[in-house]
């Protein structure tokens, strides 16, 4: 996690989240505007990626956050972080969309802050 809040190792797939909404347009990506770094609690040597699953609705909300993979303290930290970054949703022809993500969380003991 180079700048501590996301960068090139925070990798994010996407997907219409309902297929009625396909069409001839290009699907434009949803855009994080506002990143927070990821916070352990309680401290330790940790370090990996975590992927947690989410829906970014039309207004740029990411909701329904579920960890699909990885250690249970550092998911519990990878969504605790996502739930306070704010999207530009995904654009469908010239239209917000709903999308579906699986987010890559990079997570290494370097970059924590303890609280």
């Amino acid at each position: 996690m180079g700048d501590n809040g996301g960068g090139p190792d925070w990798s994010m797939q996407y997907a219409l989240n309902s297929p009625l909404e396909a069409g001839s347009a290009l699907l434009a990506p949803p855009v994080a505007s506002k990143k927070v770094p990821v916070i352990v609690d309680p401290p330790g040597s940790v370090s990996g990626t975590v992927y947690i699953s989410a829906v970014i609705d039309e207004n740029g909300r990411i909701r329904e956050l579920r960890p699909v993979r990885g250690d249970a303290a550092m998911s519990k930290a990878g969504v605790d972080a996502l739930t306070q970054w704010e999207f530009l949703p995904a654009q469908l022809g010239n239209k917000p969309v709903a999308t579906k993500v699986l987010i890559g969380v990079a997570i290494r003991t370097s970059n924590l802050r303890i609280r």
